[in-house]
């Protein structure tokens, strides 16, 4: 179809401007690929504007899905210990003397 040849092409350009370290190493992509998906999730991911495209394509699923999102500093993802209370504890556990640390 040469709507979505154009589509390829177009997105291939953008791609290889936008992030010239992508290898740009095959113009086939399926036509079930949504390109604008892998479009954003490139965008999202530091380790993905570094990889050939073929790696990209290869793994489609997971790139769409964030697999490979960079996680930024400032996105709080992190865990937090909290101090309990000897009532807090034994209010939770049955024996405290029978819990493995």
């Amino acid at each position: 179809d040469i709507e979505r040849k154009k589509q390829v092409e177009n997105f291939l350009s953008s791609l290889s401007q936008k992030h010239p370290c992508i290898e740009i190493n095959t113009k086939e992509v399926s036509p079930n690929f949504d390109l604008r998906k892998i479009y954003e999730a490139v965008e999202q991911s530091l380790f993905l504007q570094k990889s050939p495209l073929t790696f990209i394509l290869q793994h489609y699923d997971k790139v769409v899905s964030n697999y490979y999102k960079t996680i930024k500093k400032n996105e709080n993802i992190t865990f937090r210990s909290r101090s309990y209370s000897e009532e807090e504890l034994s209010s939770l556990f049955d024996n405290l003397d029978e819990v493995e640390l």
